[in-house]
C-alpha cells in the first residue's frame, strides 16, 4: 500500500528533480504552485517505480497527478496508482492533463482506460514575450495606446520588492483579492503563501509606482524554458497600469524565455476577456481523466 506524506517547503529540491524530467509546461506541474495552493488542496507524495506521485484533495474528493518520471517507469506508476485506489476504495481520476500527457497514456496503450473531460476554464495562457515588450501588431494596439498614455502621464517607476515597500505591497494584495476575488479566502492564503516564500521559490518580485503611488504587483519564476506568472495584480484606476507593469516587468526580465504563462482564467468572464486581449499564442489545454 503506497503512503503518501504532506508536501512541505522541505521537499522542494526532491519534487523539482522528478518536475525536471518531463518538463510538463502546465502551471500545476510546479513547486510554488503545488506548495502555495497547499493549503486548499492538502497535496501529498510519494515515490513508487521512480516516479513522483502526487496526491491532493478537493469537494471530499482525491484526485492525482500524472506521474512524474522516465517514460519507462510510467505505466508500472499508473498501475500501482490504480491499485491504490482499488484497494482503498477510491475513484482514479487524473486532473490538469495536457495533450503531451495524453499522447504519452496513447504511446503506453492505456488512454483508452479513461473517460475524458475536457477543462477550458484551467487552460493557461501563453503569449509570446518579445510581444508583450514590444506591444507590436494590430491586436495589441489597444494595449499600446494605454501603455503609452501612462507612459506619459505618470511618473513610474519598477523597483524591487524589500522592506521599503513591502508592507503597502501586502496590504494592495489583500485589497485586491478582497475586492474582486471570487475565491477570496483561497486565493488569499495562496497568494501569500507564494508572497512570503517568494525569496525561497526563487521568484522576481517588483513593485510598480506612479507619481509615487503603488498601483502594481508582480511576482513570476522561470518554470523550464518559460517565464510563469505566479501573482500579478494592478490597481485599474490608472489607466494603462496593468499592461505597464506586464510590459515594464518583462523588458527587464526573462529576456531568454521565448513564452510567458499568464495561467487559467478559471472560467470567470471577465478575467477570460482580459487574458484573451493580450493575443495569447496559444492555450495548453488540460483534461481530467477518470477510470472507466
Amino acid at each position: 500500500m503506497l503512503s503518501f506524506k504532506k508536501v512541505t517547503m522541505d521537499d522542494k529540491d526532491i519534487i523539482n528533480q522528478y518536475l525536471s524530467i518531463n518538463k510538463f509546461e502546465n502551471s500545476e506541474y510546479n513547486f510554488t504552485t503545488i506548495m502555495a495552493w497547499q493549503f486548499v488542496y492538502e497535496t501529498t507524495y510519494t515515490i513508487e517505480h521512480d516516479c513522483l506521485l502526487l496526491q491532493g484533495h478537493s469537494d471530499d474528493r482525491t484526485y492525482f497527478y500524472f506521474p512524474l518520471g522516465k517514460r519507462e517507469n510510467i505505466k508500472p506508476a499508473f498501475h500501482c496508482l490504480m491499485d491504490y485506489c482499488k484497494t482503498a476504495g477510491l475513484p482514479f481520476s487524473l486532473v490538469n492533463v495536457s495533450s503531451g500527457m495524453l499522447s504519452i497514456l496513447e504511446e503506453i496503450g492505456m488512454l483508452e482506460l479513461f473517460e475524458r473531460e475536457d477543462r477550458r476554464d484551467a487552460a493557461d495562457y501563453i503569449y509570446r514575450h518579445d510581444k508583450l515588450v514590444t506591444l507590436s501588431g494590430k491586436k495589441l494596439h489597444g494595449k499600446k495606446n494605454h501603455f503609452n498614455f501612462f507612459n506619459n502621464n505618470y511618473d513610474s517607476r519598477l523597483e524591487p520588492i524589500g522592506e521599503s515597500n513591502i508592507d503597502v505591497c501586502e496590504k494592495m494584495l489583500k485589497t485586491e483579492i478582497a475586492e474582486r476575488s471570487t475565491r477570496p479566502y483561497e486565493e488569499m492564503n495562496a497568494t501569500f503563501m507564494a508572497f512570503r516564500y517568494r525569496d525561497e521559490f526563487g521568484m522576481v518580485a517588483r513593485a510598480l509606482f506612479a507619481d509615487n503611488e503603488l498601483v502594481g504587483v508582480i511576482l513570476a519564476e522561470k518554470h523550464h524554458d518559460t517565464a510563469l506568472i505566479q501573482i500579478a495584480k494592478a490597481n485599474v484606476a490608472y489607466r494603462g497600469a496593468s499592461v505597464a507593469l506586464f510590459q515594464m516587468f518583462l523588458s527587464e526580465h526573462f529576456n531568454d524565455c521565448e513564452y510567458v504563462n499568464f495561467m487559467e482564467d478559471l472560467g470567470l468572464e471577465g478575467l477570460r476577456r482580459a487574458k484573451l486581449s493580450y493575443d495569447p499564442e496559444r492555450l495548453i489545454e488540460k483534461s481530467i481523466l477518470h477510470l472507466k
